[in-house]
C-alpha cells in the first residue's frame, strides 16, 4: 500500500520578476523612442534683436519669411500671390492673430509686400516676431 505525504504539498506560486523585468524594458523602450519623435514646427530664423518685447498667448497663425525669401504660412511654404488667397480662406472670424516672422537678413522689399497684403485685411491684429536682447 503506498501512502502520500500530505504535508509537504508545494504551494502554487507565481513569481513577478520576470514580468517586472519586461514590463521595465518596454517602458525603458517607450522613452527613449518618444524622445526622438518630437517635431519642432518652426522654420529656422534669425530674429532681429529688441529691447522692448511681450509674449503674446493666443492662438496665432504665423507667416515667416526665411533668410532666401521664402514665405511660409504655418510652416506651409507659399509665395506672395498664394499667401493673399489663403489669407482669405483662413481669416473669417474677428480679431484674428497674426505674428510675422521674418529673418534679419531678407530684403526689405519682401516684408513690406507681406505687410501689404496684411493690411487689407481689417478683421486681423498682428504682431512682429522678434528675440529679446539679454
Amino acid at each position: 500500500m503506498i501512502y502520500f505525504n500530505e504535508e509537504k504539498k508545494e504551494q502554487a506560486q507565481i513569481n513577478i520578476l520576470p514580468m517586472i523585468d519586461v514590463i521595465f524594458a518596454i517602458l525603458s523602450f517607450l522613452i527613449i523612442s518618444s524622445l526622438y519623435l518630437t517635431k519642432i514646427n518652426t522654420i529656422p530664423l534669425q530674429l532681429p534683436l529688441s529691447d522692448s518685447t511681450s509674449r503674446l498667448d493666443k492662438k496665432s497663425l504665423i507667416i515667416s519669411i526665411d533668410k532666401n525669401n521664402n514665405i511660409y504660412l504655418n510652416q506651409e511654404i507659399s509665395n506672395i500671390k498664394k499667401l493673399r488667397f489663403d489669407l482669405k480662406n483662413i481669416i473669417k472670424s474677428e480679431n484674428q492673430n497674426i505674428i510675422l516672422s521674418a529673418d534679419k537678413d531678407i530684403s526689405y522689399g519682401e516684408f513690406v509686400k507681406v505687410l501689404d497684403i496684411l493690411k487689407d485685411f481689417d478683421n486681423i491684429n498682428f504682431a512682429l516676431s522678434i528675440k529679446q536682447k539679454d
